[in-house]
């Protein structure tokens, strides 16, 4: 008898809870009929869920949260915006949490040891593209069952909202459009001024550039207005603007390091690629903005040869493909120097500027075939002050250079078939 008792209250309280929910729902729903916003359906669902819930997209930034909290160990505050700290995503990568929200289709939880909180989380999709996640902290009270089924609803609300309004495909990145076409169309010279103009819309020309342009793989694989891609890669990638340019996204992006951009910002930019099935071209770096056409002209060589490209890369560097990007005959002389490595010019600038023979150390190196013994002889130099010479060319150029030495090879012969002079001899010979 207290058995049946006890089976008809649990029923009962089972059916409580099914009607509460349905009822929460049917809020949600209503929510999202009344353009409440995305903030006006999380409110309804942490009357559910009685916890803290963020939502993120896929490059690790706040698009909303409810109630407002803040969470200052993974997530710092830039132009008025937070974004997750480079740490809290190298973390997260570690104990493959980005891999389990972007491929799981259902919620999960996760018990995150650094804050020391369980969390709920569940991917936000539109068609087959992942555009954000949601995150629940067990801050109030421990996760039950039905939480997993409200967070489920949620994320296909969240969905639906994303795509009624403009909250995704309405952001900055147009800003850059005028800019940008004329000066990838060679309508614009001085580096003065083109810098000039970089400054007037908010980004910091430094010392090196890159342009890179990013391509999906098919045609049907593009899900979301144009600039919900353009507004994600340029808040990845720091101190970049892009735009929509004859068909790819393409970016221009500065820093004053050899690079354009460190490790923890690759992992990020390759996590939004693979998601959105792209594959991004990176040119050789460049000094002059105003030769940002030639470099744009390389990515977009590189990525009609990249189909035959034995590599499932998303992210090609020229470098890396420079010979299979210099096969067609076509090619100008112009082209053909600005596909000359970087490094090889800035040996010729540095021995330039400091009566050294560096380029002319490595140019003889390559040519006896990488025989330290017969460079050595043909310099007419001791071999420790040529193993001293090879030993600061490798710092120079930022570490051992072996495995750059092939695309060195290329760059030299590029050089001598565009008739440049550059690197004679001329020098004290340190």
């Amino acid at each position: 008898m207290e058995k049946n008792l006890e089976l008809q209250e649990m029923t009962v309280e089972e059916m409580k809870t099914f009607i509460k929910l349905g009822k929460k729902k049917e809020e949600m729903f209503q929510a999202l009929q009344k353009g409440n916003g995305m903030k006006g359906i999380l409110n309804v669902a942490y009357e559910l869920l009685e916890n803290p819930i963020t939502v993120c997209d896929t490059s690790f930034s706040i698009i909303e949260n409810y109630p407002l909290h803040s969470n200052d160990k993974d997530f710092e505050i830039r132009n008025g915006k937070q974004y997750m700290k480079t740490e809290a995503v190298q973390s997260m990568h570690r104990e493959r949490l980005v891999e389990r929200i972007f491929s799981e289709t259902a919620p999960f939880t996760f018990y995150r040891d650094a804050l020391g909180v369980n969390m709920m989380y569940c991917r936000i999709s539109i068609k087959r593209s992942v555009v954000g996640y949601i995150c629940v902290l067990a801050r109030k009270r421990s996760f039950e069952t039905t939480d997993f089924e409200i967070v489920r609803t949620l994320s296909q609300m969240l969905s639906v909202e994303m795509q009624k309004n403009s909250f995704f495909t309405e952001r900055t990145g147009f800003k850059y459009e005028y800019f940008l076409t004329d000066l990838l169309d060679g309508n614009m010279v001085g580096k003065e001024f083109i810098e000039q103009r970089i400054r007037q819309l908010g980004r910091k020309p430094m010392r090196h550039y890159w342009i890179m342009t990013g391509m999906f793989e098919k045609e049907q694989d593009i899900y979301m207005n144009q600039r919900y891609y353009i507004e994600q890669m340029v808040t990845i990638i720091k101190n970049s603007i892009a735009l929509f340019y004859k068909g790819h996204i393409v970016l221009l992006t500065s820093a004053e390091a050899r690079i354009p951009f460190d490790v923890a910002e690759e992992v990020k930019i390759k996590d939004f690629l693979t998601l959105n099935r792209m594959k991004l071209a990176i040119s050789h770096q460049f000094d002059n903005p105003s030769d940002a056409q030639l470099y744009y002209q390389q990515t977009i060589r590189l990525l009609s040869v990249c189909g035959s490209l034995e590599t499932s890369a998303c992210v090609l560097r020229y470098g890396e493909y420079m010979i299979e990007s210099l096969i067609d005959p076509k090619m100008k002389k112009i082209q053909r120097k600005a596909a000359i490595h970087p490094d090889i010019k800035y040996l010729i600038a540095y021995d330039r500027e400091n009566r050294t023979e560096y380029f002319h150390t490595l140019r003889v190196y390559i040519s006896c075939g990488r025989n330290a013994l017969r460079s050595a002889e043909t310099l007419h130099i001791h071999k420790s002050t040529f193993f001293y010479r090879m030993n600061k060319i490798a710092e120079l150029l930022g570490g051992p250079i072996e495995e750059r030495l092939f695309q060195y090879e290329i760059s030299l012969r590029l050089l001598k078939l565009s008739g440049d002079k550059s690197g004679n001899s001329n020098t004290t010979g340190k």
